[in-house]
């Protein structure tokens, strides 16, 4: 009798386990994103394991709206959401995992927004911003466009965390209907490298008019290698979010380099374009009085450096290509040296910025 009483109380604990879900099969959602344009298609990846019943079969549900039915295999099922049958805002996907008998064993649902995509036509209002900045206050106040993330400068011991929450950001704006520009590294400025910290003969900038520990050497090979590092990572961690329209940096570090790069890459550089270095520009050559000609030798200095003499261009045109590379219809920007109006100061940017 005890046996038949333990045999008894087995079968009972194997059936509660089974309902309460200790032997349920487990669900798993896969996607990049959780905001999308209402334009769009995305497919999003839902997987099944752990005890899964024989002949097992899923269903993917928006409300009363079927996704997606199908097998139970042992790759994940893409489902399709076509987003423009919904309207902006909140929604769940809900699937579900039935046996055979058509009883169900597991359940998990993934929320989703949706939003409708910004006109193409419509004119930008950009205000200047960095990081995550009152995002609500420059939505409600006619701006387009609201900061978005920078690339990390914090935490150095562990770069897969600093990049792993850049998503979340871009999600939350899209579902606001927003866009966003993104400040990737410029090239220079050492607070950018502090994930990706260049090491070696030649890295520290020579010549800066003044803060010149703050800079790298860009001409630097080693230098461009951690600044296409910290790029790929962070142009792969954004790559995929269509409300990030628009890459710029702050180059008001002009202010900094107001002297040519005498690293030996600028060096080589200035003798090879102007003929000439900074110790060897002598007298002014006047052609009239307080007239200098166009081949003063100072003034065709100064054109150098503010055209790239000071290593400038080198550290933005490798930012603009990475960025190009992952997106090509990203716009690239950056704000004028206020100081100087020169033609091609800044040639490989979409646009320069100003302000007043």
């Amino acid at each position: 009798m005890e046996f038949g009483i333990s045999r008894l109380a087995a079968v009972f604990f194997v059936m509660a386990a089974v309902q309460s879900g200790l032997f349920a099969a487990d669900i798993q959602f896969s996607s990049k994103r959780t905001a999308f344009y209402r334009d769009e298609t995305p497919v999003i990846g839902v997987g099944v394991g752990g005890d899964v019943p024989e002949k097992g079969v899923l269903e993917v549900k928006v409300g009363d709206y079927r996704l997606y039915e199908g097998p139970v295999t042992a790759e994940p099922a893409a489902v399709k959401l076509p987003a423009q049958a919904f309207r902006s805002g909140n929604h769940t996907l809900t699937a579900r995992v039935f046996d055979a008998q058509g009883g169900e064993v597991a359940i998990k649902s993934f929320r989703v927004q949706l939003a409708k995509r910004p006109s193409a036509d419509a004119l930008r209002n950009w205000l200047w911003s960095g990081g995550a900045v009152q995002p609500d206050f420059y939505n409600e106040h006619g701006f387009d466009y609201v900061g978005g993330p920078m690339l990390p400068y914090t935490n150095p011991e562990d770069k897969v965390k600093n990049f792993a929450g850049l998503g979340r950001i871009l999600d939350e704006n899209l579902g606001r209907g927003v866009l966003l520009s993104v400040k990737p590294n410029g090239g220079l400025w050492k607070r950018e490298f502090t994930l990706f910290p260049a090491e070696g003969e030649d890295v520290d900038y020579v010549n800066a008019a003044r803060e010149g520990e703050q800079y790298y050497n860009p001409f630097s090979p080693l230098v461009a290698a951690k600044q296409d590092e910290a790029n790929r990572m962070f142009m792969e961690a954004i790559k995929d979010h269509p409300n990030v329209t628009l890459a710029w940096t702050d180059m008001e570090i002009q202010d900094d380099l107001t002297k040519p790069n005498l690293n030996r890459e600028g060096r080589e550089k200035m003798a090879r374009e102007l003929g000439f270095t900074e110790e060897e520009v002598g007298e002014p050559s006047y052609v009239a009085k307080n007239v200098i000609s166009d081949n003063d030798r100072r003034y065709r200095l100064q054109k150098y450096i503010f055209r790239g003499g000071n290593g400038v261009h080198a550290g933005l045109q490798r930012m603009v290509d990475m960025v190009k590379k992952y997106r090509p219809d990203m716009l690239t920007m950056t704000d004028p040296y206020r100081h100087v109006a020169l033609f091609d100061v800044y040639p490989s940017v979409d646009i320069i910025h100003s302000w007043t």
